[in-house]
């Protein structure tokens, strides 16, 4: 089960983290069996990663899935190992069979270690990727002269880390579980993890509701502000497009996205170094004017070729005759280990009808 947290990073640029409750039964295996329990995780992390391997649906994807299928076996992998010699070390016995202050220190002493070559070797990790990041930024800087940051990835980086170790707390119960297994039986295990279950279910849905209700609030606040602004520039809407490019950032996760017109009048195309969308898009929406949206491994209507990132399109209609006039078409990047898919057709239908007022103005 997943437990999930929105996080600001940088300006108007939010993301998440995902993490779960199986590190408590990975733990109480380890002080239930010792080193051969290791073959649970690794069977949990082979299982997860083989399942995710038919979402990546790209090239770029399917380096992404390696990359961190390397570095989220080989990262726990380790920490695992150098907790369990710890643990050895300091006279722990396998099973854990009571409360006993002894047993208890070596546990906890365990527990610490494996904790902290996780943080050491995320932070490894999280230095390298600023690295790599900050000189991509630097060459873009010099090529192409777009000095305008990014994100701020250092806050990235920190709140990222925060919440990781922070998901690894709870497996301080699983010293718990490995002895109510050891001291009680198997049911009253299960019976604890059946515990664990509902309360990462419950957790799941909370944080699932908080995000979104995060989002929600972030678009109705740009939307507002970019309403006051159309109404209080000049009727002519020339400076439609600048609004447009001022507000929708912070308003919507996107790759790319485009509003234009029928007419051949492109109001927006973000980031402005993509190349604009193709007219057999355009031209399919024109003839269907309705709201629709394509996700990663479909064939689109307007296309014989499987996409693979998420398309959403929202069309413009006239404030007079309902008539088409143009088309919102916004494209997200599909994350292979991301499971979660905001409604985009509410905020973009309003969108929509703030340009098609705007445009009817004009």
């Amino acid at each position: 089960m997943c437990i999930r947290d929105s996080i600001n990073m940088g300006g108007e640029h939010y993301g998440s983290n995902s993490s779960d409750l199986c590190d408590i039964v990975l733990v109480s295996g380890y002080f239930i069996f010792g080193p051969t329990a290791v073959t649970i995780f690794l069977i949990k992390t082979l299982l997860a990663y083989i399942l995710s391997w038919f979402g990546a649906t790209s090239t770029i994807h399917r380096w992404i899935w390696l990359r961190n299928f390397l570095f989220n076996l080989g990262t726990p992998l380790v920490a695992i190992l150098a907790g369990l010699a710890v643990y050895g070390a300091a006279g722990g016995q396998y099973p854990l069979t009571g409360l006993n202050a002894n047993q208890l220190l070596a546990a906890f002493l365990a527990l610490v270690v494996y904790w902290m070559v996780i943080a050491l070797l995320m932070l490894l990790w999280w230095f390298l990727l600023y690295r790599s990041r900050l000189l991509e930024t630097t060459a873009d800087v010099e090529l192409n002269g777009n000095s305008q940051s990014n994100l701020d990835q250092v806050v990235l980086y920190r709140k990222s880390f925060i919440f990781l170790i922070a998901a690894y707390i709870p497996g301080v119960f699983g010293i718990l579980a490995a002895v109510l297994y050891t001291r009680i039986g198997i049911w009253i295990y299960l019976f604890f993890f059946l515990g664990v279950f509902f309360v990462s279910l419950l957790a799941r849905r909370m944080s699932f509701a908080m995000m979104t209700s995060q989002q929600k609030t972030r678009e109705l606040d740009q939307l507002e502000q970019l309403g006051r602004e159309i109404i209080a520039a000049p009727a002519d809407a020339s400076n439609l497009p600048t609004l447009l490019e001022q507000y929708l950032p912070g308003m919507l996760s996107y790759q790319q996205f485009s509003v234009r017109l029928f007419d051949g009048h492109s109001l927006l195309n973000l980031p402005q170094d993509r190349p604009v969308f193709d007219e057999q898009l355009w031209s399919y929406i024109q003839e269907n004017p309705t709201p629709m949206e394509s996700r990663p491994g479909e064939i689109p209507p307007w296309s014989q070729v499987m996409i693979t990132d998420r398309i959403v399109i929202m069309p413009i209609l006239s404030t007079a005759g309902q008539e088409p006039i143009g088309a919102i078409c916004l494209v997200q990047e599909k994350y292979i280990f991301s499971e979660i898919y905001f409604d985009m057709k509410p905020i973009l239908q309003v969108l929509a009808a703030q340009i098609a007022s705007a445009l009817h103005a004009a």
